[in-house]
């Protein structure tokens, strides 16, 4: 009979959100506060590796800047300004004060909240569903969009921004009887490059002091303040950035595979096309400098390499698409996100995953579902399966509504 102590409820979206990700085909979760939460696009489950609980440095952001003819000294949002969706980010991004969050299956929406924006700014985050449409419903794609207003009576410059970490996670590791070297080093970069270098090299993990570098992918587990990775390197043409982490050699693992990230040419205004870039880099702030000082668009920075390049060993990517929004009107900027890990397994077991039969690559199904017209159907797909229950006139009980 003690009382209970009392507690508060955490906003919705805190605690868990929306899954997003196509039917069978991993997912990740977009949480209220910004941050990407459960990730299991590289086949993580109870009887294979641990998902990624955090992953700290995905990160969506955004270039605002009012219009040329907004006098800057009557109004001091007319300056460019550059800020992470997220409201507590990492230490080298500048947040938003909050967000209001709202999501149902497979759709996340983020309404950010901040009188000190320049222009008002909402997200969105959605997966493939087609009702009747299983293998449609199975892409494993999620694509971003940000819907930024401008009401002012010139244009306004804008630009989308997303980083990924899968060359170098946080609070990973992939240590086990595999692991044939160990070496004292400073830092994580050194010991992925390290595993480039090495040829028997398929996967590696470091403590903070040490880099063991393993012969397999082994299965990923969870170690606060650790990093890992597979093998791999980035490659971008004018059309996507692709992470390939198929290390020679190691046939039939659930970590080998790629990822992917295309920038939308579209953005829905009556304006030029959006302009499309790449970097890479080892320090995720160097990306986010590069991204903020080019204005939304990548600079020339020391430690980023922008695209188009054909081989690049990096610990993170990241893709921008910049616009100048007409006056009075509305642009949508859309980055996709794909992957393709196609040795799912099952205590040991190669079962495979079920996209292998629908493309053949990450940049397969992101090119395919990068085009402002095929998201626009999406959306339509999305809204007419939410009707059935949301619709005012439905006969569902309020419960199921």
């Amino acid at each position: 009979n003690r009382p209970t102590p009392p507690r508060d409820n955490p906003p919705l979206g805190i605690r868990s959100a929306v899954p997003l990700g196509g039917i069978g085909a991993g997912a990740l979760e977009l949480r209220g506060d910004g941050t990407f939460h459960e990730v299991t696009i590289h086949n993580q489950h109870p009887a294979s590796s641990a998902k990624y609980g955090v992953l700290e440095d995905a990160l969506l952001a955004v270039y605002l800047q009012k219009g040329s003819g907004i006098d800057s000294n009557s109004d001091s949002r007319s300056i460019g300004q550059t800020r992470a969706i997220r409201t507590s980010p990492p230490p080298y991004a500048s947040g938003v004060s909050q967000m209001g969050y709202s999501g149902s299956y497979p759709m996340s929406r983020l309404r950010v909240i901040d009188d000190s924006l320049p222009l008002p700014v909402t997200l969105y985050a959605y997966s493939i569903l087609k009702p009747t449409s299983t293998e449609t419903s199975a892409s494993p794609t999620v694509a971003f969009t940000v819907a930024i207003s401008n009401p002012n009576s010139v244009s306004s410059r804008c630009s989308f921004y997303f980083s990924l970490p899968f060359g170098a996670i946080n609070d990973c590791s992939r240590y086990s009887i595999s692991t044939s070297s160990s070496v004292a080093t400073d830092d994580y970069p050194s010991c992925f490059h390290m595993c480039d270098m090495t040829q028997t090299c398929a996967s590696w993990s470091f403590d903070g002091t040490t880099c063991y570098l393993n012969t397999k992918v082994s299965h990923s587990v969870y170690k606060a303040g650790w990093r890992c990775g597979v093998k791999g390197w980035w490659s971008a043409s004018p059309l996507a950035l692709t992470l390939h982490a198929t290390p020679e050699g190691d046939l039939y693992s659930a970590g080998a595979g790629n990822v992917t990230l295309v920038g939308v040419t579209q953005s829905g205004t009556s304006g030029p096309a959006p302009t499309i870039t790449y970097a890479v880099s080892d320090d995720p702030a160097l990306l986010y400098k590069s991204f903020s000082d080019g204005e939304g668009q990548f600079s020339a920075v020391t430690g980023v390499t922008v695209g188009p390049f054909t081989r690049q060993v990096a610990g993170h990517g990241a893709a921008s698409v910049y616009v100048d929004i007409p006056a009075y009107e509305t642009a949508t900027l859309s980055i996709v996100f794909g992957w393709y890990f196609p040795e799912r397994d099952h205590m040991g077991v190669n079962v495979g995953n079920y996209y292998v039969h629908l493309g053949s690559s990450s940049e397969d199904f992101a090119l395919r579902m990068a085009n402002h017209d095929t998201l626009a159907v999406i959306v339509t797909d999305i809204n007419t399966h939410h009707s059935v229950f949301s619709n005012p006139d439905t006969n569902y009980p309020e419960w199921l509504q």
